[in-house]
């Protein structure tokens, strides 16, 4: 299974890490992946669109507050 989100394509990207004398030694920094159910299929999504997803749907399923009129 490819370390790749299936809703945003983000994969790993490459890097340096450096040492006390400054020589770069390559390094890949992968993103967090988890497996979910998404639609009854299984899916992997990194944990920033599975955060923006729960996020939509939150303000999807909450009403929006009613503003109440002045009494005078």
């Amino acid at each position: 299974m490819a370390r790749i989100c299936s809703l945003c394509g983000r994969g790993a990207m490459n890097s340096n890490t450096r040492s006390h004398s400054n020589i770069a030694t390559a390094n890949k920094q992968h993103i967090n992946i988890q497996t979910l159910m998404l639609k009854g299929t299984r899916t992997s999504a990194c944990t920033s669109c599975i955060r923006k997803e729960s996020k939509r749907l939150k303000s999807l399923a909450q009403p929006t507050p009613k503003k109440e009129a002045k009494k005078a």
